[in-house]
Order: C-alpha cells, then sequence, then structure tokens
C-alpha cells in the first residue's frame, strides 16, 4: 500500500511538473514569438528610415544637378542672347556709318 501511494504520489507530481513544464515552454515559446515580431519591426523600421535617407540624398543630388544644367543653360542663352544682340547693334552702326559716309 506504501508502494503504490508513493507511485501515485510521484505520478501526481510529474502531472504537475508536465503541467508547469508545458506552461512555462509555451509561455517562452510566446515571449520568443513577441520578441522576434518586435525586432523584425524595429529592423523593419530602420531600413525604411535609412531607405528614405537615401531617396532624400540622391532627390538633393538629382536637383542640385538639374538646377546646375538649368542654369547652365540660361547662361548659354544669355550669352548667345548678348552675342546676337551685339552682332545687330554692330550690323546696324556699320550700316549707319556707310549711309554717313556716302552722304559725306
Amino acid at each position: 500500500a506504501l508502494v503504490a501511494a508513493v507511485t501515485l504520489q510521484a505520478a501526481a507530481r510529474t502531472k504537475v511538473a508536465r503541467k508547469r513544464f508545458l506552461l512555462q515552454k509555451m509561455s517562452a515559446i510566446l515571449l520568443q514569438s513577441r520578441i522576434r515580431t518586435w525586432l523584425a519591426i524595429a529592423r523593419r523600421k530602420l531600413a525604411m528610415r535609412a531607405l528614405v535617407r537615401l531617396q532624400t540624398v540622391g532627390r538633393t543630388f538629382l536637383s542640385k544637378r538639374q538646377l546646375k544644367l538649368s542654369r547652365l543653360s540660361a547662361v548659354v542663352i544669355q550669352s548667345l542672347h548678348r552675342g546676337h544682340k551685339a552682332k545687330r547693334n554692330f550690323r546696324l552702326q556699320k550700316n549707319s556709318s556707310i549711309v554717313l559716309q556716302k552722304t559725306w
């Protein structure tokens, strides 16, 4: 009878210990899952911030390059226009001086 009681008590303790172990195991798995999820979200946020920063730097670079090209184009157009104006004024003055010389 004593052996049977000890065996029953051992079985009961085993059942309680197994239940406690499974509960701790499930809690650990749940905790690990939550931590992995949190880490994945944190890594994604970090990657997104890095991507946004790269895009910002890239757009800034492209904008500055476009601005330089626009300014260079404006300078070239202005230069050509001034040259054309100067040639036209020179031609007008030359023609005017020829007319004056003819009349004198």
